[in-house]
């Protein structure tokens, strides 16, 4: 695991929090593990993006809702602190809350 991956660690929410932390909006990561709303992945394989600063990709085994699937997803910290994911052709922005 890089070591700066467990700096990621704590909620976030999309775009920026609201105080109630909106379930479908939600995330909590804890390295090796993202939860969204009814789903949860385990990251493995991390790998650092040279070039990117602290940008890491990683393999995400998932499971929800009675499905399994496979996926990579790209993980680097936001100008303002937050965290950035990259996947599937999607690009967010979570803002750290508490």
């Amino acid at each position: 695991m890089p070591v700066d991956a467990q700096e990621w660690d704590g909620r976030y929410e999309l775009d920026a929090c609201s105080g109630g932390l909106s379930a479908e909006t939600r995330i909590e990561l804890r390295w090796p593990q993202i939860r969204f709303y009814e789903s949860v992945c385990q990251l493995s394989a991390p790998e650092p993006i040279a070039g990117l600063g602290d940008a890491v990709i990683a393999d995400a085994t998932c499971q929800g809702e009675g499905e399994t699937w496979t996926r990579r997803i790209l993980f680097m910290t936001s100008l303002d602190g937050g965290l950035v994911m990259v996947r599937d052709g999607l690009a967010l922005t979570y803002a750290r809350c508490g």
